[in-house]
């Protein structure tokens, strides 16, 4: 019984430290998320008035994102023949539509509201908009910490809706538009998370940048513009 005893302690004590670990990997994916989005927003920010096409910059930044999602997949199987590919080629381009009209609209945000406030918008979009949809479609239960958080966020929506010092009625409004294509976004990961087969989850993102790729391609073609190599350079940093 000792013996017993002393082995359940032992197997306590690994569940305990596995937690633990879980918790910390957690807490480092969600650090590396905030860094990754703010250097993403001062990035565009460095761009402004240097580029010669921003959807080229858009372009080059796919480019990299799918080629980052191909090699984690592995070259051979990039089209797999597995059950449920269909819907998370679907979901994928939704996505990529969503992905491709964000990075625009954060572009224009950046250049009426600086570098703050869309920050705070993209994140708090991704944030909430996935929570209200999960409550609704899913029948999920938010956590308290989760009601608080999401209770706050709005509150300061509506502070920011109501400041006065806030410069026009327009660049109001994009940064709402930023709240809810960045929330759509994130939807759509819960949607494939809630439906779709998880081992799909490389190929999901590898299709959504491919899709943000082809609207790109095809905005670029038809405003025939000219692509430099700065709008490559920034692209990549991007990406």
């Amino acid at each position: 019984n000792v013996k017993i005893l002393h082995n359940d302690k032992i197997a306590s004590g690994k569940i305990e430290n596995l937690f633990s670990y879980l918790e910390e990997k957690s807490m480092f994916y969600l650090v590396l998320s905030i860094v990754a989005s703010s250097m993403l927003t001062l990035v565009m920010r460095h761009s402004e008035g240097r580029m010669k096409s921003k959807t080229g910059m858009l372009a080059a930044n796919y480019v990299i994102c799918m080629l980052l999602a191909a090699i984690f997949i592995g070259p051979g199987n990039l089209l797999p023949k597995t059950e449920g590919i269909g819907p998370v080629l679907g979901m994928g381009a939704i996505n990529g539509f969503f992905y491709m009209i964000s990075l625009v609209i954060m572009q224009q945000n950046i250049k009426r509201n600086g570098v703050v406030l869309p920050s705070v918008f993209s994140r708090l979009g991704g944030l909430v908009v996935p929570l209200g949809v999960a409550i609704v479609l899913f029948s999920e239960i938010p956590k308290t910490t989760q009601t608080i958080g999401s209770v706050l966020a709005l509150l300061s929506i509506l502070v920011i809706s109501y400041e006065k010092q806030q410069t026009k009625a327009g660049a109001k409004w994009l940064l709402f538009l930023m709240f809810i294509t960045d929330g759509m976004a994130a939807v759509m990961s819960k949607v494939f998370e809630q439906t779709a087969n998880p081992a799909l989850s490389d190929h999901f993102l590898l299709y959504t940048f491919a899709a943000a790729l082809i609207l790109c391609i095809a905005v670029i073609l038809y405003n025939k513009e000219k692509i430099g190599l700065i709008d490559v350079i920034y692209g990549i940093c991007v990406g």
